[in-house]
């Protein structure tokens, strides 16, 4: 089953355009991007341990002496410098770990740790965009509001410039002059504070997506899924969803922390080069081997990431939990608020068709003189509160819908 929602749009801009707009523009979403790109680079650097390394260096020194020393041959003598005065050495020297369960460790926590930040980038960037769904129909149910509040403006003004025609022929009295004068001004001030809500509304909405909205009326169709909602929103919900690769990340972590414990292996090559010959009179040296490294002993520091990363696996786990029970809750109430924005939208409509009715009869008896300012001005307030109600009604229908998209992991926004 789909609830098909026909709801009016803020401005020229679709709703659609203000969400992409937001993704584009929204620094709080680029944030959130760089965050993800920075964990996805953290992979990069864990597993740089687990690949050969070659470092180059050369030094040059100036002794204060030279050294040499003659040497006995078969075919006489050689003279061999042991150190020059000016002695000049290269060295490079290549390693390749052989076995190194910290690094391999390392390596499955980053990827973790990876997951997490697409997650949490994810879940800002969705979070973002309901923020934007829930300003942009608030602005919408503004500008309605506004236009209500100018047509009832103009309705009390010329209703006060025919109380006036009549007043001057004696056919209405004073009071009623005044309470015609008085339902004016209080309709030129609900105009006022309509555009002023509507300028705020317009704003936040501008603010959240680098668009200018307007106010041309658009009909949309925003559909939300039906079925087992709970069971959707526990395995796809973005603040799930990210509680859970927080979860995993610091289970890997937790296991990364006790590999510390293991040896690590690594393999080497070295070539060096200098004019302090030596005795073996060559210019040029080699070496190959093995060599391992193990920590016995560090004062400590690994039983301490040890305490570290169990704390936080409780903690992400907890966090886990609390979102399941939140999402759970939310949906339900947004689910009831959904039923409910849909009677409360039938019962303005039917009291809006109502209001509207008993107003256009007031207005017709009151130019003809059967009926005083006071009753008008009291069917025409009913009338323009209707209206109100209507398009807060059709607001307060179209977010809790779309809240039950967000909190079922339903994209917020078309490919």
């Amino acid at each position: 089953m789909l609830w098909l929602l026909a709801i009016l749009s803020v401005s020229a801009a679709s709703l659609e355009d203000h969400l992409r707009a937001a993704v584009e523009n929204n620094p709080e979403i680029a944030a959130a991007e760089a965050r993800a790109d920075s964990a996805a680079a953290g992979v990069t650097v864990a597993r740089s341990a687990l690949l050969p390394s070659l470092t180059v260096n050369g030094s040059y020194t100036h002794n204060d002496h030279e050294t040499a020393a003659t040497l006995p041959l078969p075919t006489g003598t050689v003279e061999v410098v042991l150190t020059p005065l000016d002695q000049l050495d290269a060295r490079a020297r290549l390693t390749i770990p052989l076995l190194d369960p910290t690094s391999i460790a390392g390596v499955q926590a980053a990827g973790a740790q990876k997951r997490a930040g697409q997650a949490g980038r994810d879940l800002t960037r969705e979070s973002m965009l309901f923020s934007v769904i829930r300003t942009y129909y608030s602005s919408l149910s503004a500008e309605k509001v506004l236009i209500a509040a100018r047509e009832s403006e103009a309705a009390a003004e010329s209703s006060l410039a025919v109380a006036r025609s009549r007043f001057e022929l004696d056919a209405l009295s004073a009071l009623d002059l005044r309470r015609s004068e008085g339902e004016a001004a209080r309709a030129r001030q609900g105009r006022l504070a309509a555009e002023a809500d509507a300028r705020d509304q317009r704003r936040n909405l501008s603010a959240l997506t680098g668009l200018d909205a307007g106010a041309d009326p658009v009909f949309e169709v925003r559909a939300t899924p039906s079925g087992d909602l709970l069971e959707r929103a526990l395995s796809t919900n973005p603040d799930v969803r990210s509680a859970e690769a927080g979860a995993r990340a610091a289970r890997a972590s937790r296991a990364s922390a006790f590999w510390r414990y293991s040896p690590v292996v690594s393999g080497f090559g070295q070539v060096s080069a200098s004019n302090a010959t030596g005795f073996s009179g060559s210019n040029y040296s080699g070496q190959v081997g093995v060599q391992a490294q193990w920590i016995l002993f560090d004062g400590g520091a690994r039983e301490g990431r040890i305490a570290q990363s169990a704390s936080a696996v409780v903690e992400a786990e907890s966090r886990l939990e609390r979102a399941r029970i939140t999402v759970a809750d939310d949906l339900a109430t947004a689910q009831d608020a959904f039923t409910t924005a849909q009677a409360s939208l039938e019962a303005a409509k039917l009291a809006g068709a109502a209001m509207s009715e008993a107003r256009r009869l007031a207005e017709e008896r009151f130019a003809l003189g059967d009926l005083d300012a006071s009753q008008l001005a009291l069917a025409r307030r009913d009338a323009f509160e209707a209206e109100v109600q209507i398009a807060r009604s059709e607001a307060n229908v179209a977010i809790s819908a779309e809240q039950i998209r967000f909190l079922t992991g339903e994209p917020l926004i078309g490919p």
